[in-house]
Parts: C-alpha cells; structure tokens; sequence
C-alpha cells in the first residue's frame, strides 16, 4: 500500500512539476511574439518595398529597444545583432538620417543602388524578418 501512495505522490509531484515548466515556456512564447508583432509588420512592410525597389526605412532603433525591454537583453541579443546588419547595409546605399521621424531625413539614395546591393539588402531583411518571426 505504501508502494502505491509513494508512486501516486511521485506521479502527482511530476505532473505538477511537467506542467509548470510547459506553461512557462508558453507564456515566454507568447510575451516573445507580444513584443515583436508590431516590428515583424513594420519588416513585412518593408521587406515587399524593397522588393519593389523602393529604399523606406520603416522600422527604426525605437521598435528594436521596445523589444529589448519587453523579452530583456540577452533574449533579443539576436534580433539586435541582424537589425545592426540590416542598418548598416542600409546606411550603405542611404544619405541621411536612419530615423525617418528627423527633419533632416533624406530617403533618396545618393546613386540609384545596382541590383546586386538591392538583393544583399533584401537578404538582411529577410535576416531580420525570420529573427521576429513567432515562435
């Protein structure tokens, strides 16, 4: 009889232990994709403008550090990483400022970029893209 109450405990102690750590990850999936809903449309957006040849900076260094505060640093350390790739092959083919929301904002390129720079842009946004992804 002591066998069956030790093993129905054990039981008991694993399905609550099992459930509490299924749960937490759901809710780190959830606050995950909370965070980065508003960035990943603001890079779909982006992503089919550049596709048309169109060079518009859509999501800034605002949208990154709301998702740096909402999940923390070392959770987003790979979001941060391709959002730097993606600006600087930005910065490449861009004059100006990086914020559109300056006055001093210039979004027209200081040369018509060749294709070959438009599809290494399109991939850091597709970088981008996939590190917002849901998970």
């Amino acid at each position: 009889m002591s066998l069956a109450i030790a093993s129905s405990l054990l039981s008991l102690l694993l399905g609550l232990f099992l459930g509490n750590r299924l749960a937490l990850g759901r809710d780190k999936r959830r606050e995950f994709n909370s965070a980065t809903e508003a960035a990943r449309k603001k890079m779909h957006k982006e992503a089919r403008l550049l596709n048309s040849g169109s060079i518009w900076l859509i999501i800034g260094q605002e949208d990154v550090d709301q998702i740096v505060v909402a999940i923390g640093e070392k959770r987003s350390r790979k979001i941060r990483s391709c959002f730097d790739s993606y600006r600087a092959a930005r910065e490449g083919l861009t004059t100006g400022l990086i914020d559109p929301a300056s006055p001093s904002y210039d979004p027209k390129p200081m040369r018509e970029p060749n294709r070959d720079e438009l599809e290494m842009l399109a991939e850091k946004a597709r970088q981008l893209y996939r590190s917002l992804e849901a998970k």
